[in-house]
């Protein structure tokens, strides 16, 4: 049973994150490209893209950057989607752009 009185055992996911991982989901299913084929992309192991996509793992600007070039995501696009990453955390998106 959920107690709502108690704290939570997780600390819950900034939605931002959990926007990301979705999005880059949704992009890399669109693509019909699998989690191999992302991990070779971007350089990183199966089992991090995985957690990327999940938000239980921040994803470096350089993994988030390549794999949305990969995805045809470019320009003010990647710039809005890249800047939580940017910023070490993913939990609002301020404005402005990358340089």
């Amino acid at each position: 049973m959920f107690d709502l009185l108690s704290p939570p055992t997780e600390v819950p996911q900034a939605p931002a994150g959990i926007v990301l991982g979705v999005y880059l989901r949704g992009l890399r299913e669109a693509k019909s490209t699998t989690l191999q084929d992302a991990a070779r992309v971007a350089g990183a192991s199966v089992s991090a893209v995985s957690r990327w996509e999940r938000a239980e793992y921040p994803i470096p600007l350089g993994a988030l950057r390549t794999l949305l070039r990969h995805f045809g995501v470019t320009g003010k696009h990647a710039d809005y989607l890249a800047v939580p990453s940017r910023n070490g955390r993913l939990g609002a998106w301020p404005t402005g752009r990358l340089s």
